[in-house]
């Protein structure tokens, strides 16, 4: 309350955060392409970003998506770093179950990651806006890897998601960069005129510079 408050102050439009803001139209949404398509992106593409495509959605025009991109898309470059990165986080993921079941942190980080999945998996139109929410936890399960007797291999697979990735995630970055410039041209940006004044206030204002 005492956020919103603050929020409410800076944007007096904001509605309140419970029954106002209509969130429940996000919810089941078909274009999602389903429990798959949500797990691909939020395993996957927010590791490793597909090539970005362009679709149009009504009232907004074309808009960037990786919401139906697949796993073998994008090259030989992202099939190998994907493979790494699931391999890491097999390897991660055992390491949890064999040495770090007793962690209250790492329980934690794995029930709130479980959370976050759930609710991706019923909001939202296009998971990859709240992926941010989950990486940092799959990072912190893959690193559980490190405390098995395949440290040496962990290290590799994660030295190959590192250059393999960042080559085609950079990529996908310079292709983001291109849909902008291609459709946010300054010709194509057009400002509506002022909107007139009242009377009164222009003779006002123009006193008051006298």
């Amino acid at each position: 309350m005492a956020l919103w408050s603050v929020q409410r102050a800076i944007i007096p439009r904001a509605d309140f955060f419970v029954g106002y803001s209509n969130e429940q139209r996000y919810l089941g949404r078909a274009e999602t392409g389903g429990p798959t398509r949500i797990l691909t992106v939020l395993f996957a593409h927010a590791i490793v970003m597909p090539p970005v495509e362009t679709i149009q959605k009504p009232g907004r025009g074309k808009v960037m998506s990786v919401q139906s991109a697949g796993l073998a898309d994008g090259g030989a470059l992202r099939r190998v770093a994907l493979a790494a990165w699931f391999a890491l986080f097999g390897v991660g993921l055992y390491g949890w179950l064999r040495h770090f079941r007793g962690s209250r942190l790492l329980r934690a980080t794995v029930i709130v990651a479980a959370a976050e999945v759930s609710l991706n998996l019923l909001y939202g139109t296009e998971t990859f806006l709240y992926t941010l929410n989950l990486v940092p936890m799959l990072i912190v399960m893959a690193a559980c890897g490190t405390r098995t007797r395949a440290r040496g291999v962990v290290s590799l697979l994660a030295l190959t998601v590192l250059l393999c990735g960042a080559i085609s995630n950079a990529h996908a970055l310079i292709e983001g960069r291109h849909f902008f410039a291609s459709t946010l041209r300054p010709t194509d940006i057009v400002l509506s005129p002022p909107a007139p004044q009242p009377r009164s206030l222009v003779t006002a204002s123009n006193k008051a510079n006298r």
